[in-house]
């Protein structure tokens, strides 16, 4: 069922309008402004209703979600292992049940290394932010995308299969004629 067109294509087309009605109150009432200290336009990092709304959509939502949803599929396989069911069922159970914990690693993994920003934004909730803070949490936020490649290698079977392929060799490796030739006795010595 989730994996006809048509549903696909709805899923992209809702992802799309949440994103764009996300940013919209933003837009709308200017909370947008440009940070000379860290050159970029952000929303300035103090206590206010447009920080938490982002904090709230972009952090806590998702991660809510993608925790819960691990948990109930979980429980679902153990359920299901207990239970007197067809193997076709519970293989499919537990390669979903990975697909998941894969999803939970990332997921945390991005919280973990997005905490420098977080811990920004909650210090500028009672005192105003140092003064190069973006750059500073910048810094995690592109070691997160290193580490969301590393990990997909790690976790993921088929990528590190063809990896591995691409950088083996393929062509067979003949053996080498070596000729030595003894200058004593005048005659030449063939080594295979």
């Amino acid at each position: 069922m989730w994996r006809t067109v048509k549903i696909q294509s709805c899923l992209v087309i809702v992802i799309w309008v949440v994103g764009i009605l996300y940013s919209l109150p933003l837009l709308l009432t200017g909370q947008i402004t440009y940070s000379v200290n860290n050159q970029i336009c952000q929303i300035p990092l103090r206590l206010s209703l447009p920080m938490i709304y982002v904090t709230v959509i972009i952090y806590m939502i998702p991660n809510s979600g993608i925790l819960g949803f691990y948990i109930k599929l979980t429980r679902y396989v153990h359920q299901i292992s207990l239970r007197t069911v067809g193997n076709h069922t519970l293989f499919h159970a537990r390669r979903e049940l990975k697909l998941v914990k894969r999803t939970f690693i990332l997921s945390n993994t991005l919280i973990v290394l997005g905490l420098p920003y977080m811990i920004f934004v909650l210090m500028s909730f009672f005192t105003p932010p140092p003064k190069y803070h973006f750059r500073i949490a910048y810094i995690c936020a592109d070691i997160s995308v290193l580490l969301v490649v590393i990990i997909g290698y790690c976790f993921t079977p088929n990528i590190k299969t063809i990896i591995r392929k691409k950088f083996t060799r393929s062509t067979p490796v003949e053996p080498m004629t070596i000729r030595f030739t003894a200058a004593t006795y005048g005659r030449t010595i063939t080594a295979n």
